[in-house]
């Protein structure tokens, strides 16, 4: 051996058991158009308690729950936006690899290809200014703004935690070559901040009904005095409550199951 080396230690080979590498059979959950158009119908509302004329949802592929969350869609391998206007208008600003995957959304939106958001050596033609998608998207310099990044920052995390983002530089860059800077706020905490934000709390019955078809159907449950053979989801259903307005979930079942034999003590 030589001088200045270390020895490597033996590696040791140790089995671990099958499951380890086996797959969970996890199917998504799908919520129906309805309830994403629910979610804006809350987040519209929170715009109109804030005062805020539009607000830019920040994604990647690391960060696309925010986006997701309103849109169905997922960020891929690229960067994107999504503008919502306190009027309503929904746009979503994707690459070129994301301008397919968008078509996921389950309701009208206008699409901008900004394909600047997309990997390295891909085409780059098309709108060439970010501050562009920002003024077709509708704002303004008199708009107030409010952007959501990854995280909002509390405590002594930052001299102007309203005015200090968890995002691409550049994105704000551009965007306050639209809007006066001062108009555009952290609006991070409204979406993901405890105990209000809007993505905080469950709403629609049909999320939770998603939920537990998931983890019911085909489950091995123990059953007292019978082997379950299987348990398989038929039907959802959900309605709002003619009384209340509130929204009720049918979730519905079969099982079939054998008989076990009792052993005598």
């Amino acid at each position: 051996m030589e001088k200045g080396t270390e020895k490597m230690s033996n590696v040791k080979i140790t089995a671990c058991p099958e499951w380890i590498l086996q797959e969970e059979p996890e199917q998504a959950v799908k919520l129906s158009a309805g309830v994403y158009l629910r979610r804006l119908d809350a987040l519209i509302e929170r715009m109109d308690e804030t005062d805020t004329d539009f607000v830019v949802i920040y994604g990647d592929r690391e960060h696309f729950a925010n986006i997701e969350y309103f849109t169905r869609y997922d960020c891929r391998f690229e960067e994107g936006l999504f503008i919502v206007s306190r009027n309503g208008n929904r746009t979503i600003v994707v690459g070129n690899e994301g301008e397919a995957y968008s078509k996921f959304i389950p309701y009208p939106v206008e699409r901008i290809v900004y394909r600047h958001f997309s990997l390295q050596g891909q085409p780059r033609n098309g709108i060439q200014k970010l501050r562009d998608v920002y003024r077709q998207a509708g704002l303004k310099p008199d708009s107030r703004v409010g952007f959501v990044s990854v995280k909002y920052f509390e405590g002594d995390a930052a001299d102007d935690p309203a005015h200090q983002f968890d995002a691409p530089e550049y994105m704000l860059t551009e965007l306050y070559k639209v809007v006066d800077r001062a108009n555009v706020v952290n609006y991070t905490r409204e979406i993901t901040g405890l105990p209000n934000g809007v993505r905080m709390r469950l709403r629609e019955a049909e999320e939770i009904a998603e939920w537990v078809r998931l983890r019911l159907h085909d489950a091995p449950l123990t059953l007292a005095g019978h082997a379950l053979v299987s348990l398989a989801h038929l039907r959802t259903r959900t309605r709002r409550q003619p009384k209340t307005g509130l929204f009720s979930a049918e979730l519905r079942f079969r099982a079939v199951t054998e008989e076990t034999e009792a052993i005598s003590p």
